[in-house]
């Protein structure tokens, strides 16, 4: 599951004051979310606006109105919440139904200074999914394959058997540590 942060800044543009509670480092690609939204039931009233190097997005989802603005030279996308109280669980739902258009992969971690959405920092799911613990397991593997090799050719089968068996176990707990939930 992706983790999002849930932002609290306000926005305003053109008398429409908002919550900006979500920003994508990038600009969505405008036919392939227009693609998308006609295929989502869900979203009322929208409405496409060009505003030069910038389209926005101006629609209602259960009852509260949202807009979203992609800025392609500042490579960025805002999602505005106009009521500034909507619940953090129907932001989230947004977000969701605009993963597609903007790829957001199970891995993206948007860098926004609150974090309103994420399971426990003490889960334990949190240190297996760090590239950096995955990477580190991943060398003690190969170092346990090459001390096996070294048992071998110096005939100490037990420790080579060992360390055969050590490097398999590290190897496995560190690939399917790449899909642990989060």
């Amino acid at each position: 599951m992706a983790i999002y942060f849930l932002g609290n800044t306000d926005w305003s543009s053109d008398g429409i004051v908002g919550r900006c509670f979500f920003q994508f480092p990038f600009a969505i690609f405008r036919p392939s979310t227009e693609k998308h939204v006609a295929l989502v039931d869900d979203l009322k009233n929208c409405r496409f606006e060009d505003l030069g190097d910038n389209w926005l997005l101006s629609f209602s989802y259960m009852g509260y109105d949202f807009f979203i603005d992609s800025h392609s030279h500042g490579t960025t996308t805002s999602f505005i919440a106009v009521q500034p109280d909507c619940p953090d669980n129907v932001l989230l739902q947004i977000i969701g139904l605009f993963s597609d258009p903007m790829k957001i992969s199970a891995d993206y971690k948007p860098s926004c200074p609150v974090l309103l959405a994420c399971p426990d920092e003490s889960f334990p799911g949190r240190y297996f999914q760090s590239r950096y613990f995955r990477t580190i397991m991943r060398v003690v593997a190969v170092a346990l394959i090459a001390f096996a090799f070294y048992s071998f050719f110096k005939g100490d089968y037990e420790n080579g058997a060992m360390a055969v068996s050590g490097a398999i176990f590290v190897g496995v707990a560190s690939s399917c540590s790449d899909f642990a939930p989060v």
